[in-house]
């Protein structure tokens, strides 16, 4: 039997559940759901199903939750570039 990555206290799954209804991010909502599923009892391969994502999916959500908690899991680093139209255009 493998060991948990994370439990999660009552008031953290009260949050993380609150904040999964709440939000409109479906990529958001998919990530908090898979974490609330894996505090469940599910397992990695069960959650993966049901949330029709691949394992190494979940699996980097995982490590990015055990690492840097409820924000990391959920923030999107994303960054442009300034683009090839000028001002004018």
């Amino acid at each position: 039997m493998r060991q948990k990555l994370f439990t999660l206290s009552r008031s953290q799954r009260e949050d993380l559940w609150r904040r999964f209804k709440q939000t409109d991010d479906r990529r958001i909502a998919e990530r908090l759901h898979a974490i609330l599923l894996l505090d469940s009892g599910q397992n990695a391969d069960a959650v993966s199903s049901i949330l029709h994502i691949h394992p190494k999916t979940l699996k980097r959500w995982v490590n990015a939750f055990a690492s840097g908690g409820e924000d990391a899991l959920t923030s999107f680093k994303y960054v442009g570039d300034d683009g090839w139209m000028t001002d004018e255009q």
